[in-house]
């Protein structure tokens, strides 16, 4: 129990100098543990059961998809020849003797089939479509689209062909490899081929002509290598003779079974294992409709465990996280607490500032952020009352502006109001929200501060201004855009602090956040001309009436009374003027429904 007390008070001390960033993190990854591990701890026992179903379904789905894309392509082709076998004047013609038919003739049937090719051949994924028709139709024959069959005449598949009870068949890259050159398109090699032919009806067993559909293997080839789903699986397709006709592997070589493909059909794809060169694999074997041709998928069992292994190797590691994600949790409690009671408190002097009550809150001591925020919290209440005490006791002009730009500096209903969002976050568990909000709100009031100097260079401005605006952006999620266009030459020049801000803040709460789409950009921009500085401030809100901003460039300014106040620009205007001079005044141009712009103008210094 004493050294449990010890470990207790080394961590409490230690908890004091982290950062909040960091207990915020370690807040999230807290939350998300526990919950994972419940998850975990209901489905482990199952996981690797599941691995391999689900493994072997990818497999299988895989295949078949392959399966219906192939099929659907050889169907396409044996349709296109059952087109144009079926052309009624095309078979009338045919049906004459060749040397019936006169030149004008013969050209007439050219012309009919070239276009029924020609649409094939651009609708179908076929390579080339080639004819072998009567030698004697020599008008016809220009050995491109069309030859004579006689040139058919000592080919290998040829032969074969004729001496089949069949009218169609399929050819292997072989066999295309094994004719004469001039007979086939480019690769032979990369050829695949369906043949059918064009039987006389009168005369069955009389071929008037042979049409021959070229396709391309290694289109085939990138449908197997799209089927394969684990690494060292092969998919090909083998004739009934048990030749490779396509083949595909990934990362491995071409498994080819050496056992009989077993009984198939075109409705159903048969599974079993086999055993290749002492490798148990998973084979799936399915054929092609009116065809001699089979789709086999050859798997290795040790692929498939590997995958399943792989799996479980994760869930054992996320169940080690989910361990000391629950130890840690009792730790997270303690971290949240201390961060949602000092904001609290924070939040409650803003309160009484609010009701003018300038009152200090206790000092922090922690080292992070927020105890940097409630030591800047003192300063300004405390430089706010002395300078109240100075102000009353001299009655100066200079003093009384210089009053009004620290109180609209301070702006508790703002600091209140980033304060709450900050606690409200906090509880929702977004530490990157919270850590941003907390930067740009100390950075907002460092720069405010400055030291208790009253005048700013331009780039502590233009700081100031970001940091107020990404405290804005979060506030108002998608509303706001800041674009700042001022050249690096004009930075180290001077101006009264808090001169930008607001009127960056009166054009979101009077310009942006009036439209009905509730967002918009702000656009600073800067340029030296004459020993002459000039800034605009743009925004692309709802504008002004000509009427306002005629009262605004004449100085006269709505009082409080009027909608929309603008007793900060009167009290910038006033500033500005007290530092640079009478004939340095705001200019205003603002057009309803496009935008407003703020154009100051002082000397270069």
């Amino acid at each position: 129990m004493r050294i449990l007390n010890r470990l207790l008070r080394f961590f409490q001390n230690r908890h004091h100098y982290l950062k909040l960033h960091t207990k915020l993190i370690f807040i999230l990854v807290l939350s998300v543990f526990l919950p994972l591990f419940f998850a975990e701890f209901l489905f482990t026992s199952n996981i690797l059961r599941i691995s391999s179903e689900v493994t072997t379904a990818s497999i299988e789905t895989a295949f078949n998809q392959a399966y219906y894309v192939l099929s659907g392509q050889t169907n396409s082709i044996r349709k296109s020849a059952s087109l144009l076998l079926n052309d009624k004047y095309i078979i009338k013609y045919f049906r004459n003797p060749a040397g019936a038919l006169d030149m004008s003739q013969q050209k007439a049937v050219k012309d009919l089939l070239a276009n029924n090719i020609n649409f094939i051949e651009s609708s179908q994924n076929i390579q080339r479509l080639h004819m072998y028709i009567n030698d004697d139709y020599k008008y016809i024959i220009d050995n491109i689209k069309y030859s004579g069959i006689g040139t058919l005449a000592d080919t290998p598949w040829y032969i074969s062909f004729c001496k089949a009870t069949t009218r169609s068949a399929w050819l292997t890259s072989r066999d295309n490899a094994s004719a004469p050159a001039q007979l086939y398109f480019r690769n032979a090699g990369n050829t695949l081929s369906y043949v059918i032919k064009a039987v006389d009806m009168g005369n069955y067993r009389n071929a008037m002509s042979i049409i021959k559909f070229d396709f391309l293997k290694s289109n085939v080839e990138e449908i197997l290598q799209k089927s394969l789903v684990i690494d060292g699986s092969t998919t090909y397709i083998q004739t009934a003779q048990k030749e490779v006709v396509a083949s595909a592997s990934k990362n491995g070589p071409v498994m080819v079974a050496a056992e009989p493909v077993a009984h198939s059909s075109i409705s159903t794809t048969i599974w079993d294992t086999i055993s290749i060169d002492g490798t148990p694999c998973y084979r799936g074997v399915r054929s092609f409709e009116k065809n001699n041709w089979y789709l086999i998928t050859i798997v290795p069992l040790d692929s498939i465990s590997s995958m399943t292994k792989n799996s479980s190797q994760a869930f054992y590691f996320i169940s080690l996280a989910f361990f000391i994600g629950v130890l840690m949790f009792i730790s997270s409690l303690f971290f949240s607490n201390s961060i949602t009671r000092r904001i609290s408190i924070v939040a409650n002097g803003m309160k009484s500032i609010k009701d003018g009550k300038l009152t200090s809150i206790p000092s922090s001591a922690t080292r992070d952020e927020i105890g940097s925020l409630i030591d800047d919290y003192n300063y300004m209440a405390n430089e706010m009352k002395l300078l109240i005490e100075s102000t009353y006791l001299s009655g100066a002009n200079l003093k009384s502006a210089e009053l009004k730009a620290l109180q609209a500096q301070i702006n508790p209903h703002f600091l209140y109001n980033t304060l709450d969002l900050i606690n409200s976050y906090s509880f929702s568990k977004e530490p990157e929200v919270v850590d941003r909000l907390i930067v740009s709100l100390t950075a907002f009031y460092k720069l405010s501060l400055n030291h208790g100097n009253d005048i700013y260079q331009i780039w502590q401005e233009l700081q100031l201004v970001e940091a107020y605006c990404d405290i804005q952006k979060i506030r108002y999620p998608g509303s706001l855009s800041l674009r700042i266009d001022v050249p690096a030459g004009l930075l180290q020049y001077n101006l009264p602090k808090i001169t930008f801000q607001p009127l960056i803040e009166n054009s979101i709460l009077h310009g942006i956040l009036c439209k009905k789409s509730k967002s918009g950009t702000i656009t600073i921009t800067g340029s030296e001309r004459d020993g002459m500085l000039l800034f605009g401030i743009h925004d692309d809100g709802v504008g002004m009436e000509n009427a306002l901003v005629e009262k605004l460039n004449a100085l006269h300014f709505p009082g409080a009374d009027m909608p929309g106040s603008h007793y900060g620009i009167q009290n910038i205007n006033h500033r500005i003027q007290l530092y640079f001079g009478q004939t340095y005044p705001l200019t205003f141009e603002s057009l309803p429904g496009e935008g407003t712009t703020v154009f100051l103008r002082f000397p270069a210094r």
